[in-house]
């Protein structure tokens, strides 16, 4: 693979979510007629002798060759299909060279199996060729190097590198495989001659260019991990306009992986120097949630209050003080002054224990702002008005008068305590 490092990935829905249209992909016009008119060329492949033989070798050349441009193409983005006519020769040599290679590793192993009367070594030797396969083609289609692709040291590499995704990859792969074997047996059986021949070489065909689009499908997902970067231009996609979906899509692509961490802080990053949609912060907060990240969650809680009672969303703004009370039952905003707004809004809204709860405790967290009248006589309204205990409100409003008796709030606090003086005097109803 490219050494070349720092690519990062494009918003790329994984292989597995697209199934349906890799394997539609030989339907296209372009790989369609590639496909059958190959096919209806393997047969002069009957003619006898070695002409024959070198017309069959020509067109499974042609077809590698077309094969590996499919990869080639996908690898780096393109999803439409090309030309038989402007494959790669040096393409089509290549993986010719690696399949033939592999080949030879089977029956390789499978001479030593024999040899050493020990058959299970030469089914281990099948089933190591068989997984390595992907990662051998994708390697020698991008470097065209077939020597070191049939290293299987680079495909432990890939295999680690992409993890789970590899397995499910091979395993398609040999799924296909084994699919277009049956299918060639059964039209072999059930047409005559010529159309048998054509019919069996359209399934081949087919499933040998969806399987590379498949591959090369994979590459272009991963290529981050597999140090390979794509072409610039018109075969990288088009992302979209808007920063905020461009950075969402990025960012699920990492966390189908499992990359919840680098899914976090690409969003993270993006906030921090674009801003972002309720959408994003959300997206952005779950990770953090996923990944129990609470002092995250509240230091990303101060900065999204701070943006939507910039805007004057104040009811997105308590919901958001509310969820980080949750968390942490001494949270305070970034900004004390910001309290007393919360908590007016947050009664309301109905949340009247938010809102008592919220400035609670204010006078020993901030004891010199100037709010702490304020936001204790909201506390007193609450008591009274919300929660019927006046008896405790009447205690808080004369602390109140007691210990800031020059506030411009004074008289108000004041005249409130003379009404809940007056309530509390009055006999309970029977």
């Amino acid at each position: 693979m490219s050494t070349t490092r720092g690519a990062r990935a494009p918003a790329i829905e994984p292989f597995w979510q697209r199934l349906g249209k890799i394997f539609a992909y030989p339907l296209q016009r372009e790989a369609l007629l590639t496909i059958v008119l190959l096919s209806i060329a393997r047969l002069l492949g009957y003619i006898p002798g070695l002409v024959g033989w070198i017309f069959d070798l020509l067109i499974t050349i042609a077809i590698l060759r077309y094969a590996g441009e499919v990869l080639y193409r996908t690898a780096h983005g393109r999803m439409d299909a090309p030309t038989g006519l402007n494959s790669d020769d040096q393409r089509g040599w290549t993986l010719f060279w690696v399949q033939l290679g592999l080949v030879l590793l089977v029956l390789f192993g499978q001479f030593v199996a024999v040899a050493m009367e020990a058959p299970l070594l030469g089914v281990l030797a099948t089933a190591l060729v068989a997984l390595g396969t992907p990662g051998a083609m994708a390697s020698a289609a991008i470097d065209g190097d077939w020597a070191r692709a049939l290293n299987p040291l680079l495909w432990l590499t890939v295999m680690l590198r992409l993890g789970a995704p590899y397995f499910l990859l091979a395993g398609l792969c040999l799924l296909v495989a084994a699919s277009a074997g049956n299918a060639q047996e059964l039209l072999e059986s059930a047409l005559p001659g010529p159309f048998a021949a054509i019919a069996s070489a359209l399934a081949l065909h087919y499933a040998l260019v969806a399987v590379f689009h498949l591959m090369g499908y994979t590459v272009w997902q991963y290529h981050a991990r597999l140090d390979f970067e794509p072409d610039e231009g018109d075969l990288l996609p088009t992302h979209a306009t808007d920063p905020d979906t461009d950075a969402l899509a990025r960012a699920e692509a990492l966390a189908a992986d499992g990359e919840l961490a680098a899914a976090e802080a690409l969003l993270r990053e993006h906030l921090r120097e674009r801003g972002g949609s309720d959408a994003l912060r959300e997206r952005h907060r779950k990770f953090l949630r996923l990944r129990g990240d609470k002092p995250a969650l509240l230091a990303d809680g101060r900065e999204t209050i701070n943006v939507r009672l910039a805007r004057d969303d104040e009811r997105g703004a308590v919901t958001m003080w509310r969820e980080c009370r949750e968390l942490d039952p001494g949270f305070w905003p970034a900004d004390p002054d910001q309290v007393h707004r919360l908590a007016t809004r947050a009664a309301t809204m109905g949340l009247s224990d938010l809102a008592l709860k919220g400035v609670s405790g204010f006078h020993k967290a901030f004891p010199k702002h100037a709010d702490i009248p304020r936001n204790y006589l909201l506390a007193a309204r609450l008591l009274v008005d919300r929660f019927g205990q006046d008896a405790k409100a009447l205690e808080l409003l004369r602390q109140l008068q007691q210990g800031y008796p020059q506030h411009p709030l004074a008289a108000e606090i004041a005249d409130y305590t003379k009404t809940v003086e007056a309530l509390a005097a009055k006999p309970p109803k029977a």
